[in-house]
């Protein structure tokens, strides 16, 4: 599993010679169910953390607000179609790899899936999908702290 870096640690790191800084805007959801917040997994292929369990989320393409990827890649995604309630917040943290230093900028929503019934169908890019609860999510490294902090807040305003 790549290193995350927060915003304040990776501005006291310098640069390798060889690397570049590129930055990517992300949108996430996050769908509560009976407690719980939908995690899928990636394949052993997926960068950057091979076999690890994430929010549904992905990269906002030109022309493309934040809202409307947090949407898009959540249907890709898991098959569910989900309407924006809030943003909840707005994160900054960096994977660093050998020729690049990746800025990513994650918008994390709260979604609501449109209407009651769902079946999740996975893309061919992810293995697997869960239920976690605030418990499971604290022992789970591939979730930045970031995610953490936002999925417990949401679960606890649940409550």
């Amino acid at each position: 599993m790549q290193k995350v870096f927060p915003l304040s640690e990776i501005k006291k790191k310098r640069l390798t010679p060889s690397q570049r800084v590129c930055q990517v805007v992300v949108a996430s959801g996050i769908l509560v169910v009976d407690g719980k917040v939908l995690l899928i997994k990636r394949g052993n292929y997926n960068f950057p953390d091979p076999n690890s369990w994430v929010l549904p989320s992905g990269k906002v393409e030109p022309l493309e607000t934040p809202e409307e990827a947090a949407r898009r890649e959540f249907k890709e995604e898991t098959g569910i179609s989900v309407r924006v309630i809030e943003l909840l917040a707005i994160e900054n943290y960096f994977y660093d790899a050998k020729h690049t230093r990746t800025h990513i900028i994650e918008c994390l929503y709260l979604v609501k899936s449109v209407g009651n019934d769902f079946t999740i169908k996975l893309d061919v890019d992810h293995t697997d999908y869960r239920f976690a609860s605030v418990r499971e999510i604290a022992s789970m490294a591939s979730l930045v702290a970031p995610r953490k902090k936002v999925i417990r807040k949401v679960l606890a305003s649940k409550a």
